[in-house]
């Protein structure tokens, strides 16, 4: 049950009560064996309808006003509003009574009694979701934070794998160290453009890898060869943000890319809800320096979006494969 469901308990249920239970007055012999017209009933049916309605929303009316000492004014009045509808049903409807004003009374204030413990669950039951609705709502603001974090880690990692890409580049005088400069401030300027973002469209994802692919392949040359299948009617679904190209910046960094054992890296779709990034495994004998976000980074992110199983790694001996789950936002 949530706070809207209660809500429309709380409008429906007394008028419900306040029309079924007058009926509870004539299911006895006397009712049976006295002719009563059908004003009669009618005129009993609506003042009684119209005094639990008054009995239910004075209760109401009291609680919102948070009284002091609720319960007992509640039963005080509810014992004087009884004694004021038995007058009221005696001196207006003398003939509408089968039986005696005492049983009239006590059945009235049991019903008054039963209105209380229903209206008390209500308001025990709309508390409890009200709980359950805020802890909810920091769980989810604690999660973002988490999410955030994690997606801020992504740009300086980013950053730094790419300078010390181009260190390395301007220490063996490579040519197309310049090219390289340029493509990775437009890069950059696209990557700084998305950075608010924790998931993206698997088109702009794809778009973003496509060019830092290309600037891997500025530094590596021959060394590395990357081919791509990938299912354009995927590219509505959503991504973390960065998810393709830190899979292929880990490709890239923990395995050997040269002319003599060059790199081979495949991103391909399996089925249209996930996406796979495939290397030949040829695992570097000193890894070089990282900034400890990847893997792990990708994993926190797809947890805390809510997203079961996001990342599968399987590993034999000469391959390496990591799927990731693409989903709808």
């Amino acid at each position: 049950m949530n706070i809207k469901k209660t809500v429309k308990i709380e409008i429906v249920l007394p008028l419900l009560l306040a029309f079924l239970l007058p009926g509870l007055s004539f299911l006895n012999n006397e009712f049976f064996l006295k002719q009563h017209t059908l004003f009669e009933i009618a005129n009993t049916w609506v003042s009684s309808f119209i005094f639990l309605l008054i009995i239910w929303y004075v209760n109401e009316w009291l609680y919102n006003k948070k009284v002091p000492i609720y319960y007992l004014i509640v039963v005080v009045l509810n014992i004087s509003l009884v004694f004021l509808f038995i007058l009221f049903t005696l001196y207006i409807f003398p003939k509408n009574i089968s039986i005696s004003s005492w049983v009239v009374g006590l059945r009235v204030l049991l019903v008054s009694a039963v209105f209380i413990v229903i209206q008390q669950s209500l308001r025990s039951a709309k508390m409890v979701e009200k709980l359950k609705s805020e802890i909810l709502s920091l769980k989810i603001e604690k999660y973002k934070a988490e999410l955030d974090q994690l997606r801020k880690q992504v740009n300086p990692h980013f950053l730094f794998n790419s300078l010390s890409s181009l260190r390395m580049m301007i220490r063996s005088e490579d040519p197309n160290s310049e090219q390289f400069l340029i493509k990775l401030s437009s890069l950059y300027r696209q990557v700084l453009h998305a950075h608010s973002s924790d998931y993206v469209a698997l088109e702009r994802e794809y778009e973003l890898l496509d060019a830092y692919i290309y600037l891997m392949k500025i530094r590596h040359r021959d060394a590395l060869h990357v081919t791509t299948d990938m299912n354009r009617e995927s590219y509505h679904c959503s991504i973390p943000i960065y998810a393709l190209q830190l899979l292929v910046e880990n490709c890239i960094k923990h395995n050997v890319v040269s002319a003599r054992k060059p790199l081979f890296i495949h991103i391909y779709q399996e089925d249209e809800l996930s996406v796979t990034v495939s290397n030949t495994y040829q695992p570097k004998q000193q890894p070089m320096q990282s900034t400890g976000v990847g893997l792990s980074n990708l994993l926190e992110r797809y947890r805390l979006m809510g997203v079961d199983d996001g990342v599968k790694i399987v590993k034999t001996k000469d391959n390496y494969k990591v799927t990731i789950k693409l989903f709808y936002r």
